[in-house]
Parts: C-alpha cells; structure tokens; sequence
C-alpha cells in the first residue's frame, strides 16, 4: 500500500504530543461519552508511546483492551468537514 502524502484534499500532521491517558478495562468509555469529556483518572501519557511501559503500575504494564487519549489539536481549517484518523505502525 503506498504511504499517505499530502493534496489538495488531504493532510498529514504528526500528532507526537503529551495528552491524557486512562485505560478502559470495563468498556464504560464509550456507555458514559468519555470522548466528550474529561477522562476519569487520567494520567499524562506520551503518543507515540506503548503505554504498558509507560507506567509502573501492574494493571497499566498487563492491560489489554480500550484506552482513551484526550488531547488531541485539531487545526483551524480543519472544522468545516470529514476527519478521518488513520493510525498505521509505521515500524
């Protein structure tokens, strides 16, 4: 698959920054709208980052399932239209 470029119709921004990072064992993120609001018992976390090194806690290292990154600058421009996140492992 060719890699994403930039057009007239299309942007690439590198989203490398500290945000907010809670782990959702229990699935209740998307029951109680976490995405429209502050995340309950956040922590700092770095994107990009494997947070299961990030922390010293064992629920942290061995949590497998949803988590929730908040903190996220969307430009100017981009508030009249479509958003579309691709997330690719670019290792």
């Amino acid at each position: 698959m060719r890699r994403p470029s930039d057009t007239v119709t299309r942007e690439r921004k590198c989203l490398d920054a500290l945000g907010r990072f809670a782990s959702d064992a229990d699935g209740e993120g998307r029951f109680h709208a976490w995405g429209k609001a502050t995340l309950p018992g956040a922590l700092e976390a770095a994107v990009p980052a494997s947070y299961n090194d990030r922390f010293a806690d064992a629920a942290a290292r061995e949590h497998v399932g949803d988590v929730w990154y908040q903190t996220v600058r969307v430009p100017a421009g981009w508030d009249s239209g479509l958003i579309v996140l691709r997330v690719a492992d670019n290792t």
